[in-house]
């Protein structure tokens, strides 16, 4: 009888003795207050560690990143101070336009706000998939939102106490672009969904779900801070308001069939917004310049991978050239003009230029 009683009590020991080491961080995630928060990428740990296929969700491909030039932590390494209020960090604010925002600093070094954007989204948890110096962008890989806002009362109970039976159902990335003027920095993060859902017949996989301008504004918020944004605000500097805009992009074609189209907002906020818009809809950015207000794209071939409602807006997808051509904003008194034109700086209309057009005209109105 002592023996059975034994053997009963040997592998329950040994299954509370290897529970000891990782209870801690259990009962962290129970009682931890940041789940409340709108967006919760990592707990105690690096988030990283706790996950098994999140580098690329299911279903997806792992896009090819050109990596044109990787940044050295040299900055890090040898304990200097990358940004501070009174030396190189100065007006940082954010810039709001309706739901969109982005933050905007004098210029520095563009190395030293490559390397502090890099550390920012490690911080969060994120990983880097692509890189490209010369472009001044990067995006990173996707990861659950384990924040409890996204649940139901009964959800949220659940899977605090039963976590395995409450999985995150969303998993986000964001892409990062570094714009550079002539007398200040713009940073832009545009946000990219995936949720796991039906696919109308008995299959459930991950699908793209509609950029989120919320989730944009969070980071952006977290970022602002990052940088030195509260002690930015305690020497002064301040958060631009919402402009409260709406309804202000219209489409004009005229008798040649040309499609223009009019931002009733200046040129530099539609400049952000156009930039932002065209990485939401995976549209090939060559170069910008702002000074010039152009903007040159590529668009080639690609397979549409899902049928969100982004995919659908983008026809150019299935196109079987590639299309290369130059997006120009005009600032007049009324507002700024988008054109689309060639190299030889004249108007012209193909199919693809038209539902670019149209893209832009459902982003900004």
């Amino acid at each position: 009888m002592n023996m059975r009683i034994l053997n009963l009590l040997l592998p329950i020991s040994a299954l509370l003795l290897t529970s000891c080491s990782s209870f801690s961080g259990y009962f962290h995630n129970l009682t931890s207050d940041d789940r409340e928060d709108l967006i919760v990428y990592k707990t105690d740990k690096p988030y990283d560690d706790t996950q098994f296929d999140l580098i690329v969700p299911p279903d997806l491909i792992t896009p090819n990143s050109t990596n044109m030039l990787e940044i050295p932590d040299y900055v890090g390494e040898r304990g200097m101070d990358v940004f501070t209020v009174d030396t190189q960090l100065d007006n940082i604010k954010i810039i709001r336009s309706g739901r969109d925002s982005f933050i905007s600093l004098n210029n520095i070094d563009k190395k030293i706000i490559w390397s502090k954007l890099s550390d920012f989204w490690r911080s969060e948890g994120f990983r880097l998939v692509q890189k490209d110096y010369t472009l001044g962008s990067m995006k990173t890989s996707f990861l659950e939102n384990l924040s409890e806002a996204q649940l139901g009362t009964v959800q949220r109970y659940v899977g605090r106490y039963i976590p395995l039976l409450v999985s995150p159902e969303t998993r986000d990335s964001y892409s990062t672009r570094v714009i550079i003027n002539d007398e200040s920095t713009n940073i832009l993060i545009t946000h990219y969904g995936k949720e796991f859902m039906s696919d109308g017949d008995t299959e459930f996989r991950w699908q793209n779900r509609p950029r989120d301008p919320e989730f944009e504004s969070e980071m952006i918020s977290r970022l602002f801070i990052y940088l030195g944004g509260e002690e930015a605000q305690s020497k002064g500097y301040s958060i631009v308001k919402s402009t409260g805009v709406r309804n202000k992009a219209s489409i004009n074609i005229d008798e040649d069939g040309l499609h223009t189209l009019f931002i009733n907002d200046i040129y530099e906020r539609v400049w952000p917004e156009v930039i932002t818009s065209l990485d939401t809809y995976g549209i090939k950015i060559l170069s910008a310049s702002e000074d010039s207000g152009t903007i040159s794209v590529s668009i080639s071939e690609q397979e549409p991978t899902d049928s969100s409602f982004l995919s659908s807006l983008a026809f150019w997808k299935t196109s079987k050239n590639v299309d290369t051509f130059n997006i120009v904003l005009i600032s007049n008194q009324d507002g700024t003009l988008i054109e689309i034109q060639n190299d030889a700086s004249l108007n012209f209309t193909n199919s693809a230029t038209e539902e670019v057009i149209r893209a832009l005209y459902a982003s900004l109105r």
